[in-house]
């Protein structure tokens, strides 16, 4: 009796189709453009915190992708004819509503990190909203008070 080689059992994987298509009904066009929305308004929202603790890099990243975003789907729009159709008004107004929040919070760069108060030494104090003692700033900037 002679022995046959030992042979590994072939096995056939599928073919990963890695292609994307536009949808050719409104109906499926529109649910991707709302997942896309979702996606440039989360994309905002974490630029916004970014912004608000002062993560430079991370604001400037979240700006940059959520401008890009927003630009390339008005194109699509564009592209596919949908940017003056009453049915896909709502997807342009809410792409254009991100650049147009986004572009003016980069310009007045808003919003920021609480400054920090200094002492006259240099070193930092507290946050100049909130004084330790739990009173406001206000009272202590008020002319009439002895300890401010």
């Amino acid at each position: 009796m002679e022995r046959k080689p030992f042979r590994l059992p072939h096995i056939s994987l599928p073919k990963l189709n890695i292609h994307f298509q536009i949808p050719k009904t409104f109906g499926e066009f529109e649910k991707l453009m709302a997942v896309v929305l979702g996606v440039d308004v989360l994309l905002f929202l974490l630029y916004l915190t970014a912004a608000a603790f002062g993560v430079g890099w991370l604001k400037g990243v979240m700006a940059i992708l959520a401008i890009v975003l927003s630009v390339l789907s008005l194109l699509l729009l564009f592209f596919k004819q949908e940017i003056r159709k009453s049915r896909s008004r709502w997807l342009v107004t809410s792409f254009g509503a991100v650049i147009f929040c986004l572009l003016i919070s980069l310009l007045f760069q808003y919003p920021r990190p609480a400054p920090k108060a200094v002492d006259q030494s240099g070193g930092t104090i507290a946050s100049a909203t909130s004084d330790p003692t739990g009173d406001s700033q206000q009272a202590s900037l008020n002319p009439n008070n002895a300890a401010g």
